[in-house]
């Protein structure tokens, strides 16, 4: 799939950085690649070295409450207009530790 505007919520900042949150159904190898975000200011409002978090969702987000993956990290963009997700830590993985947590209750 490809970048949706929609989904892409400020959700705070000052004069100086914005911190933004994009939920997608995308696969997380997509969106973490650079170029999934577009160089566009009408569909793009991020700037670089802007916060992002990222929120993966399965495409039946309607019936999963958790994450297929988040990830934190910074926005930049090359000379080449080229947008990149930087994240100083790996990518969480919410759903797989919810499953791992759920066979121990049921287990128990």
């Amino acid at each position: 799939m490809a970048y949706e505007t929609a989904t892409l919520t400020c959700i705070g900042g000052d004069s100086k950085v914005t911190e933004w949150a994009y939920n997608t159904s995308d696969k997380p190898g997509e969106v973490l690649e650079p170029g999934y975000f577009p160089d566009d200011c009408k569909i793009n409002f991020m700037r670089s070295g802007e916060k992002l978090t990222i929120n993966c969702w399965s495409e039946n987000r309607r019936y999963d409450s958790t994450p297929i993956m988040v990830a934190k990290g910074v926005v930049s963009v090359t000379e080449g207009r080229i947008w990149h997700f930087l994240s100083p830590q790996s990518p969480a993985w919410p759903a797989k530790s919810n499953a791992s947590r759920d066979k121990a209750l049921i287990a128990a």
